[in-house]
């Protein structure tokens, strides 16, 4: 997939959500997000009334499968990231995610999905090696895309993971043996009254490779498959 200047943008299809528009702002398709027309009220993890439930900075990475060819590709799936509300003004609708940070090497493809997975049996994932669609999520729900996504739950009841069923945000990145690297997520909703917030967490997320630096590949930051 092409991806054009910082930003980066994934297609996406639909899952409780509106017809597909965009991800992770890969220029794609359209550049709107939402259809609304101001800029969204900007805020960081947990100062706004919808929460990630992760810690408002860190970096994840996953080392490369050992049998890469030299020209292979291979892919990793980061999570933990769980939608919740800070308020009980809600629900708040989803209408996209973005990378503001690709230092670089850039993936050649990233995309991000939806889990939803039962809270009595099934708990979040940190990092996998593979793409989200291909790991066996067991009795899981995956849909493809962020936006439209209604987050109804408060991050109190995650806390315990009450209720019948959470939502995971994940992000499959793609690579080659330079690896890859993205960070400082936003994720854009609407609230109910019709404004629309960005809530922007400070994460790099790396697969690791001759291009990305040292201490992102570190042994304690990096997970094991």
């Amino acid at each position: 997939m092409s991806v054009t200047g910082r930003d980066r943008r994934v297609s996406a299809s639909t899952r409780r959500r509106a017809p597909a528009a965009v991800v992770l702002w890969v220029a794609v398709a359209t550049l709107g997000v939402g259809g609304c027309s101001s800029a969204p009220v900007a805020h960081l993890e947990g100062d706004g009334p919808m929460s990630l439930h992760v810690p408002g900075s860190g970096s994840v990475s996953i080392r490369p499968p050992t049998d890469l060819s030299p020209d292979g590709t291979w892919s990793g799936t980061f999570g933990s990231f769980l939608p919740c509300l800070t308020t009980e003004d809600g629900p708040a609708r989803l209408t996209g995610l973005r990378f503001a940070d690709s230092a670089g090497p850039e993936p050649l493809e990233a995309v991000a999905y939806v889990r939803t997975f039962d809270s009595a049996t099934g708990t979040p994932i940190a990092s996998m090696r593979g793409a989200a669609r291909d790991l066996d999520l067991g009795s899981s729900r995956l849909g493809e895309g962020v936006e439209g996504l209604e987050v109804g739950a408060t991050c109190q009841d995650l806390l315990g993971f009450d209720g019948t069923t959470t939502d995971e945000i994940l992000i499959s990145l793609t690579a080659d043996r330079r690896g890859a690297r993205v960070g400082d997520m936003t994720v854009t909703y609407v609230m109910p009254d019709g404004v629309e917030h960005a809530v922007q967490v400070d994460w790099d997320l790396a697969l690791c490779g001759s291009e990305v630096p040292d201490e992102l590949c570190a042994p304690s930051t990096h997970a094991e498959e």
